[in-house]
């Protein structure tokens, strides 16, 4: 085999084990790439897990130290009034205030929205949503209290530890709402306030 024929053969065999030593160091590269890519979806997985399992494992806590017991509270057994008028959306542009059969209202035409997001679970006379908000609210399985817009400050403070206590149950899980009562729908029962 001629000298010339020898060396383009040499050169040809090197620059092909050279074109197969980047391949190999590419698929490397790709792998690592591809690993550390994993590694941080798994571990960016984890970290979302535990953040919303934390959120979700929320401590019970008790009610019992707020406020006086319940044996002194002077509240009446609690009722379970058959439901009426779910779905039953009025629009406030032509009926602004629902007549309800009942202080306070359990159920009853409502408007379309309901009153608040998880932000809020407190409210004053100042800031209260219609009531017609609030019975929407029920509708979807909240607990409305209403308490006497006059109620001191030690009172409203107690309804807004309360209020943030109650959503942080099983029970309530963000569904409970403190409202000032609007009188302009009737007075409230008799010691009840």
């Amino acid at each position: 085999m001629p000298k010339k024929q020898v060396s383009q053969d040499r050169k040809a065999r090197i620059a092909e084990l050279q074109q197969q030593e980047k391949a190999r160091e590419n698929r490397i590269r790709i792998q690592i790439i591809a690993g550390a890519t994993t590694l941080l979806l798994v571990l960016g997985a984890v970290i979302a897990y535990a953040v919303v399992d934390a959120g979700n494992q929320r401590p019970e806590v008790t009610i019992a130290a707020i406020g006086v017991p319940a044996t002194a509270a002077s509240c009446d057994p609690a009722t379970t009034d058959k439901a009426g008028g779910n779905g039953n959306h009025v629009d406030p542009s032509t009926t602004p205030r629902v007549k309800y059969s009942t202080v306070p209202p359990s159920n009853g035409p409502h408007f379309n929205q309901p009153a608040v997001t998880k932000d809020r679970s407190f409210f004053t006379a100042a800031d209260r949503p219609a009531m017609e908000v609030l019975v929407h609210n029920l509708e979807h399985g909240y607990t409305v209290l209403w308490y006497d817009e006059k109620a001191g400050a030690a009172v409203k403070s107690q309804l807004q530890e309360l209020a943030d206590v109650a959503n942080k149950t099983s029970w309530a899980r963000d569904k409970f709402l403190v409202s000032a009562w609007d009188t302009a729908y009737g007075k409230l029962p008799a010691g009840k306030s």
